[in-house]
């Protein structure tokens, strides 16, 4: 073909492409969206532009609604915040609301739900005042009846386009009971019932991370203090009590909880300081009352109440060993026998997996047992020193087991734990430079071999050849003598 012809066909082809995307593509979009505003109830403002609603809920309370530096706060009946998500979905209605068809010479209002005991919103946008009725529901389909002011159309509108105002009013309330930014939290004081008393702690942000300032002093557990925050942030009520009786009578005369969070002071402004305040159990045993920043109170679930310690032990550092899985290399194990005599181990991962000298593992155990390692976590402090014959009698001195994890540097381990004798409640540990005594969960036992005893007869490869086929106990649980508490 002619080289000018092609030419000239390219750019004929190019030309058609163009106009198809352009008329029938965007055109159609075009075109769609310009359908749609017009059938649109109200125009001109968008959903940032609403400064003021008002409505009846489907509870039938009457509720003001407006922006109050830049959030939306419930005006009328009460003086609370709203919640913003519920508040925004109605404002997108008002925005987008559009009709499916029109009755140009309708009957009066009250023959469609539209008169006195219709819905009402009314509401502000750009300072001009709109407002939109909706009635009873269409004979036929899914769809009901609605007028705006200065129009004497009746519209009919898909019924799923109103869902959003026909809320309870408790749905239009703010349900979070305190609302801050974690990382802007620089002191957080607690309190809890002790006899007749108080108990309680102070934690301090730091450099470092957390730390306990009351009643003792030293690094706190960050994972204990961050599951607090969250709990307190993201709380939120299933009921409100807004005639609340006396502080006896709501049970805030003892709390069973007291958190004050101080937050970073903004700049140009003091501190802030957010309380919530955990009372007392309704009458009828369900719900916890709660004090928060508002006049109000809030109920929340009873079972909400463990989120919240009330010991000290949970908020003490307590993470014994922490680490990726990925980063180890080797393992050195150590198990004392009833002799007296230390049996060594070794386990080192290649391109292949892991492999243990002098005794092969079951397949999978080490992997298992350096995941259970990389993120372990005591259960509580069993003592914060203790003396040689304390740690002789709980096998801590010289240890059942000392486990260390090595990654690349031979020089730095990346953990080394030594356990002590098991008991029914958990297992005493240590780690090198603390004199802290950790007790760890039972069920450690299930990946660590926490003795001699367990790692002959539950994770050498020859003791599992040992297990009856038939048997469906693969790993039976670990029986140990029990030993008493240091001093009791």
């Amino acid at each position: 073909m002619n080289p000018k012809t092609t030419g000239i066909l390219l750019v004929v082809a190019a030309a058609l492409a163009a106009f198809v995307y352009l008329y029938e593509i965007e055109g159609e979009t075009g075109r769609q969206d310009a359908e749609e505003a017009q059938k649109r109830l109200f125009s001109g403002f968008d959903q940032e532009s609403i400064e003021k609603i008002s409505l009846q809920t489907a509870d039938g309370v009457g509720v003001e609604i407006q922006r109050v530096e830049g959030r939306w706060r419930i005006q009328s009946p009460l003086d609370f915040p709203a919640d913003s998500f519920a508040i925004d979905g109605i404002a997108s209605t008002l925005t987008s609301i559009q009709s499916e068809s029109v009755i140009d010479e309708p009957r009066p209002p009250e023959v469609y739900g539209l008169g006195s005991g219709g819905t009402q919103v009314r509401f502000t946008a750009g300072g001009a005042e709109r407002s939109l009725s909706i009635g009873n529901a269409t004979p036929v389909g899914s769809n009901v009846y609605a007028a705006t002011d200065g129009n004497d159309s009746i519209y009919i509108v898909a019924s799923h386009r109103t869902n959003a105002l026909a809320k309870a009013f408790d749905d239009l309330r703010e349900k979070r009971i305190s609302r801050f930014d974690s990382s802007s939290v620089r002191r957080i004081r607690l309190s809890w019932p002790d006899g007749d008393g108080r108990a309680g702690v102070a934690i301090d942000a730091s450099d470092e991370g957390w730390r306990l300032i009351e009643p003792i002093q030293g690094p706190a557990d960050e994972a204990a203090v961050d599951d607090l925050l969250s709990n307190l942030s993201t709380l939120r009520a299933d009921g409100f009590l807004d005639e609340p009786g006396t502080d006896q009578e709501m049970g805030f005369d003892q709390p069973v909880f007291e958190a004050n969070i101080e937050l970073a002071a903004e700049e140009g402004g003091d501190a802030r300081v957010i309380a919530v305040v955990l009372g007392g159990v309704s009458p009828d045993g369900g719900s916890r009352i709660v004090r928060g920043a508002e006049d109000s109170l809030y109920t929340i679930p009873v079972a909400r109440t463990d989120d919240f310690p009330t010991r000290l032990d949970p908020y003490r550092f307590r993470q014994v060993a922490k680490f990726s899985p990925l980063d180890a290399k080797r393992v050195e194990m150590g198990f004392l026998t009833a002799e007296g005599e230390t049996i060594a181990a070794t386990a080192a991962k290649s391109d292949d997996g892991w492999t243990v000298t002098p005794d092969e593992f079951v397949a999978g155990t080490v992997a298992s047992m350096v995941t259970e390692l990389s993120r372990l976590r005591a259960e509580s402090i069993l003592a914060d020193e203790l003396g040689p014959n304390e740690l002789t009698a709980i096998g801590l001195d010289p240890p059942q087991a000392s486990i260390v994890v090595y990654g690349d540097d031979d020089n730095a381990p990346l953990a080394e734990i030594r356990m002590g004798t098991s008991r029914h409640d958990g297992i005493p540990a240590q780690v090198p430079d603390n004199a802290t005594v950790f007790k760890l969960a039972p069920g450690v036992g299930e990946n660590v071999p926490l003795n001699h005893e367990a790692l002959e007869n539950h994770f050498l490869a020859s003791a599992a050849d040992a297990l009856d086929p038939a048997s469906d106990a693969i790993a039976p649980s670990i029986s140990l003598p029990v030993v008493p508490e240091p001093n009791e």
